[in-house]
């Protein structure tokens, strides 16, 4: 953990704050929009795991989406509505009084950012992955040998070579994954970014089950 955060403070905070000051020297910090975001997140040690995989959980999936952008949106304000990277350059095309064409993908959060949305429970977001199982006899010989490459760093390396697709539906409070290797994930997240039981058996919500397989199909059908 000291090392994240470590890298975190110098290789993020540090190096933002550089682009920041640079802007305001030039005067160009109140005419600038500025996006701060990431590719994924990192377990550190939730699911009993460390560092990253083809895995669609939301501590990998729930990354910082802060936006920048005076008098254009409100500041100070904090949103929960869900957000996707797509939802990036049509925000920065609405922001812009630009024209977003009807093939992109991706929504406009600007009526979020400003203050003039309100938020909607059954609105989804969707991603999706390719994944490997992982090799536990290849692991169990693993952990005999005396290598100076980590081992979480070659247990990741079997994972990184897909075999299987994965893809998942969020909504505020579900979230359901399905894979071509195992059974169908469904949380009640509460709002939250934990998945805590696996309630997808469960047939008080065979309900939502199935409305949100059918949507997620529907997105992506193998």
């Amino acid at each position: 953990m000291r090392y994240y955060y470590a890298a975190i403070e110098w290789g993020v905070d540090y190096q933002v704050g550089r682009i920041l000051d640079a802007l305001s020297q030039k005067g160009l910090d109140k005419n600038t929009i500025i996006v701060f975001s990431a590719d994924h997140g990192d377990f550190m040690g939730q699911h009993n795991m460390v560092r990253k995989g083809m895995f669609l959980h939301d501590t990998l999936l729930h990354v910082p989406m802060i936006w920048y952008a005076p008098g254009r949106i409100q500041k100070g304000k904090k949103e929960k509505a869900l957000a996707q990277g797509i939802d990036i350059f049509p925000t920065l095309t609405d922001l812009l009084d630009g024209k977003k064409s009807d093939d992109l993908m991706g929504r406009s959060l600007k009526p979020f950012l400003t203050g003039k949305a309100p938020i909607k429970d059954e609105h989804v977001i969707f991603t999706s992955a390719g994944y490997n199982e992982i090799d536990f006899q290849q692991l169990e010989q693993d952990l005999t040998k005396d290598e100076d490459v980590p081992l979480h760093t070659r247990v990741l390396g079997q994972n990184m070579n897909p075999r299987y697709r994965t893809k998942m539906i969020r909504s505020r409070e579900w979230k359901m994954i399905l894979s071509e290797s195992r059974p169908m994930q469904l949380f009640k997240m509460n709002d939250g970014y934990i998945e805590r039981e696996n309630v997808a058996e469960n047939v008080e919500y065979a309900s939502i089950r199935r409305k949100l397989e059918k949507q997620l199909q529907n997105w992506w059908s193998w």
